[in-house]
């Protein structure tokens, strides 16, 4: 398998009855053709809808909110949900958890360790902008975040092996590759500052690890 194979990889099954993609996006490696189209679309709501928009910015807030709704859902508090997920999408995911083991759930937690340099990588897959009835307008972002769980672990136990094994090494590697995907919107309205919120996300592991 190597890091754009999707095939070994599957879904937790948080939100089985919304639209959710069919197959996971693409991990560590963005399209070079829809990241030159999201700089436009950035541009055109900076100009349009909201001066201080920036991609970098809605990265770092998506990253922060994925690791807190990640550990919110790995421990099943889902009363740490409100106001971050759409309360639709927070009622799916509590539905489907519950017919989750403890220990697969846990597994969806992304743990700050995870997310360094050269062992994850966050995207903006897609930005648009959505105009409705009334003159509403909304901001629809679709964030990928890849990583490889317990890589510090990982790290470490190469580093005490004597002669480490490349192979076994790089299948360890991909068989800790985690997806996550969060679909993020947020109301524009004059004087009136509004937050994003998950509108559904979903999360991909190694066939392997769902399996153990």
């Amino acid at each position: 398998m190597s890091f754009t194979d999707r095939h070994n990889l599957c879904s937790f099954g948080l939100m089985k009855f919304t639209n959710t993609p069919a197959a996971p996006p693409m991990p560590f490696r963005q399209n070079i053709y829809k990241k030159f189209i999201n700089q436009i679309v950035a541009l055109v709501i900076r100009m349009e809808h909201d001066p201080n928009f920036r991609i970098l910015s809605l990265l770092e807030g998506a990253k922060l909110a994925i690791m807190t709704v990640s550990g919110a859902i790995a421990e099943a508090r889902f009363d740490e949900l409100k106001g971050l997920v759409d309360e639709k999408a927070r009622g799916e995911i509590e539905l489907n958890c519950s017919f989750m083991s403890d220990k697969k759930r846990r597994l969806l937690e992304l743990c700050e360790e995870d997310t360094l340099p050269g062992t994850s990588s966050i995207y903006l897959e897609n930005i648009r902008i959505i105009h409705q009835e009334k003159g509403n307008v909304e901001l629809e972002a679709s964030v990928v975040l890849s990583y490889i769980q317990n890589s510090q672990e990982l790290l470490r136990h190469t580093e005490s092996t004597e002669k480490p094994h490349f192979r076994e090494v790089f299948s360890k590697v991909f068989d800790n590759i985690q997806i996550c995907h969060y679909i993020f919107r947020k109301k524009i309205a004059k004087n009136s500052e509004n937050s994003w919120i998950i509108q559904r996300l979903e999360h991909f592991a190694s066939k392997h690890m769902l399996n153990h």
